[in-house]
């Protein structure tokens, strides 16, 4: 079994998945609807790195922003959209914020709780043992409900370095923990809500997992599915060449369904460096894959589900990639829409500019439809490495933008197909 053992608590209900919207005609082109900046802005705060979506409501961390706590020690924003419009919400901190804590390295964000993790924070389990805060909505208002920590943390775990959420389940990972598989095998640790209290249900291992695999790096929640990555894992196919972990929920814990590799896995791949499900659709990129656009251009696969076994669908890779570019780093899916990243993709605009890439499925064929770039785009703006879905809109990361208040203060890019009003 791929757990060790904690208190058994109240049973939670099974979140449903996510609603997805209907996917838009392939002729109709994306448009930019807006362009989201932090308020106040900073230089260096990277805004866009970590980004997520829940309806009309989008979260953004800027983890190496400034505020009371100290330097680097990162904040949050949460952009809603009201009647065509997005605006800033409203700027989230912890509540004992301090310097080099890098609160807003992950985000997540299901109906009206926002998950941020804060990877470097110091408490009792050590330095950079990590933290996550918990933030729920009344009314237009967000407020702390909790901070959650391992029960076993110990120095320099980073848990909180990626976060999920689905209804009252939350999955907090914590890539370089020391457990019984070796130093930095990686854990996730899952979390159920009970009112307004949180309580950590299991802790999640590789049942084959062994040292420096990275196992809770990525992760990606759908109802009673969980998807935990461990890029470093060792396979057939190589060292490094990374694994993907699919748990389904039963009762109050969650079981391996599957453990997923790419077909054609390689040395250093680093397949599962990214990933995401809806329903029964799951895509892991493998952002250091090499293959006809050049080394490292990258990849991602998509896997489907049938009964309790999936299968690989395809492999997408970018039509215009080449060497370097990393597609992959960044990937969503919802319903028959597919959102690749690729940050380091050279452009027009310059190097390092960065692009998204929209596929459309038709039946069980994706194929390439939209290539994402704002006009405003500049070299180094890293657009792509972080991606979202709110509705059938798609909701892209620049960390490295260029504002009039700094260099690379970051923004994010809402792109919505021509004509559409939807509501996710």
């Amino acid at each position: 079994m791929a757990c060790s053992g904690s208190s058994p608590v109240a049973p939670t209900p099974t979140p449903s998945p996510s609603p997805v919207p209907s996917p838009p005609n392939a002729s109709v082109p994306f448009v930019q609807e807006a362009k989201l900046v932090a308020a106040p802005a900073q230089a260096g705060a990277a805004f866009g790195f970590a980004l997520a979506a829940s309806d009309d409501t989008v979260v953004v961390g800027a983890y190496l922003e400034d505020t009371a706590g100290g330097t680097d020690a990162g904040a949050a924003y949460i952009f809603v959209r009201s009647a065509g419009s997005w605006v800033q919400q409203q700027r989230l901190t912890a509540s004992d914020g301090a310097a080099l804590d890098q609160f807003g390295r992950a985000v997540a964000v299901s109906g009206d709780t926002v998950v941020v993790g804060a990877l470097q924070a110091d408490h009792a389990g050590g330095s950079d043992a990590g933290a996550a805060y918990v933030f729920v909505r009344t009314g237009t208002t967000w407020r702390e409900q909790a901070k959650l920590t391992a029960p076993d943390a110990a120095p320099d775990d980073q848990f909180g370095f990626l976060v999920t959420i689905s209804g009252n389940t939350l999955v907090a990972g914590s890539h370089l923990d020391d457990n019984q598989n070796g130093p930095e095998a990686g854990s996730a640790y899952v979390f159920s809500r009970s009112g307004t209290a949180w309580t950590m249900e299991q802790k999640l291992v590789a049942p084959d997992g062994i040292a420096d695999d990275r196992f809770g790096f990525p992760l990606a929640l759908d109802g009673s599915t969980l998807v935990v990555g461990s890029y470093r894992n060792d396979t057939a196919g190589g060292v490094d060449t990374g694994s993907v972990y699919v748990f389904v929920r039963a009762g109050t814990g969650f079981t391996l369904q599957q453990k997923l590799a790419a077909p054609d896995g390689a040395p250093d791949d680093q397949f599962g460096r990214w990933v995401s499900v809806s329903r029964d659709t799951l895509v892991a990129s493998s952002i250091l894959d090499d293959n006809a656009n050049g080394a490292d251009a990258g990849s991602a696969y998509v896997f489907v589900r049938s009964g309790s076994a999936w299968t690989l669908q395809q492999k997408l890779t970018a039509d215009d990639g080449a060497e370097s570019d990393q597609f992959g780093r960044s990937v969503a899916v919802s319903g028959e829409l597919l959102a690749v990243g690729a940050y380091l993709d050279d452009t027009a605009a310059g190097p390092d500019a960065g692009t998204a890439h929209v596929f459309l499925r038709s039946g069980t064929t994706w194929t390439a439809r939209w290539r994402l770039a704002p006009a405003d785009t500049a070299a180094g703006d890293l657009l792509g490495r972080a991606v979202a879905f709110s509705g059938s809109a798609v909701v892209v990361g620049s960390e490295g933008s260029d504002l009039p208040a700094g260099q690379d203060a970051g923004a994010v890019y809402v792109f919505r197909p021509a004509g559409s009003t939807d509501r996710p």
